[in-house]
């Protein structure tokens, strides 16, 4: 199992947040931790919000939820709404397993100064499940990955069956 993951969950949740239309801004934040994907030999990261480590072991949790954003692409606001809802449902914070990711676009590796390695998609590419870009540099990579499928990751790890 990845990242130290042992046994979970009974139950999961995965859902989505819609949001207004609105012009490609960058994001305020992309989140700290970073899940790093290997695809074609070429090693991705993927930011994050999370309450718990990836790479600890918990027995104690017996559940994972994941909240994907909308299309304002604002994670950290969809990881409170989620910090919010498991708050209510009265789940442990130690109990469940909180993830949000951001999708990000070319516009966000350039206002936070992100490696050459983050995965970016297109303003309008991630909605429609297009595969990531590649960065305009002389070691670009040849690995790219579908909008759909970089949350892959974070599904399994949490589900313990990656």
């Amino acid at each position: 199992m990845a990242e130290g993951v042992q046994r979970w969950p009974r139950s999961f949740l995965c859902c989505g947040l819609p949001g207004p239309h609105r012009a490609a801004d960058p994001v305020s934040e992309v989140g700290a931790s970073r899940l790093s994907v290997i695809v074609n030999g070429n090693v991705l990261r993927i930011p994050y919000y999370r309450n718990l480590a990836l790479s600890g072991s918990y027995p104690q949790v017996d559940r994972a939820a994941v909240m994907v954003h909308g299309t304002n692409r604002n994670a950290s606001h969809a990881y409170d709404n989620l910090v919010d809802a498991a708050t209510r449902r009265r789940c442990g914070p130690t109990a469940t397993v909180l993830l949000s990711r951001p999708v990000l676009t070319e516009e966000d590796i350039s206002a936070h100064g992100l490696a050459a390695d983050m995965l970016f998609w297109s303003e309008q590419g991630w909605k429609d499940g297009a595969h990531s870009r590649t960065p305009c540099t002389p070691d670009a990579r040849t690995a790219s990955v579908g909008s759909r499928h970089g949350l892959d990751p974070s599904i399994g790890i949490a589900s313990g069956r990656i």
